[in-house]
């Protein structure tokens, strides 16, 4: 006689296009069964401002996962009833954008597991991808916020699915304990932190473009006597290059 281990029951909540890489992720290791999506709900976009869901719900639904939910507040009620109804195992969150609290977190009875793009405690916060570009970090020079969030999107992914299949088992190690002293925080970000002051040194001008790419994107605005009439002067940058300076201009 044959006997089929269960299949560990996820819910996962997510927004983002690396939400999307970690759910393919999950979706394609055998033994874990995704029974319920919840997501941001839909929000205007493009010139039109027409009503456009996220990059996780629209993924779930090419692969054809009916059950999906877009509750602006996770934590009320009636989205608490959805997810208590589908039994899930585990629920994993990977850049979803809401809090959870208590009453959900203790819900699953394996918890909630989460998928976030640093190494912890450093950049814990909204924006962990942009602030590693910002310091100086072990990045390849070409990186920019969405390339680099391609690459980790993908590693996550992996092992976050790896780490499913060994709770599954009950073979997954203890856990290590973070250093709270050495934590550090990113927060969410705002157009206005693409704004360029050239006060600042090249180098960090030249990682504040590569961390700002694709959004908000970086600016400036040209001295009132080169503006257009009637304009702001703004001019959005697209990119930089490092020129050699003689040595009397230093």
């Amino acid at each position: 006689m044959i006997y089929y281990a269960p299949l560990m029951r996820i819910v996962f909540m997510g927004s983002s296009q690396a939400s999307a890489m970690c759910l393919k992720a999950i979706l394609r290791l055998p033994g874990l069964e995704v029974v319920g999506v919840v997501t941001q709900p839909d929000r205007p976009a493009g010139r039109g401002k027409v009503l456009t869901p996220c990059r996780c719900r629209a993924y779930a639904e090419e692969r054809g996962i009916k059950s999906c939910i877009t509750p602006e507040n996770v934590n009320d009620p009636e989205a608490l009833a959805q997810i208590r109804a589908w039994k899930p195992d585990v629920i994993v969150v990977v850049a979803f954008g809401q809090f959870l609290k208590e009453e959900l977190l203790n819900l699953p009875p394996l918890g909630c597991v989460n998928c976030h793009f640093s190494l912890l405690p450093k950049y814990r916060g909204a924006s962990p991808v942009t602030a590693a570009l910002l310091q100086i970090e072990p990045i390849y020079m070409a990186d920019t916020g969405d390339s680099l969030m391609d690459k980790l999107s993908i590693c996550g992914g992996v092992t976050l699915a790896k780490a499913l299949k060994l709770m599954a088992a009950g073979k997954l190690p203890p856990p290590e304990e973070q250093e709270n002293g050495q934590a550090t925080f990113a927060h969410k970000i705002s157009k206005a932190d693409g704004m360029i002051d050239w006060s600042r040194p090249s180098d960090y001008i030249e990682r504040q473009l590569r961390a700002y790419t694709p959004w908000p994107g970086c600016y400036t605005f040209l001295p009132t006597r080169f503006r257009k009439k009637g304009t702001s002067g703004r001019v959005v940058i697209t990119g930089v290059e490092f020129a050699e300076v003689s040595p009397e201009h230093r």
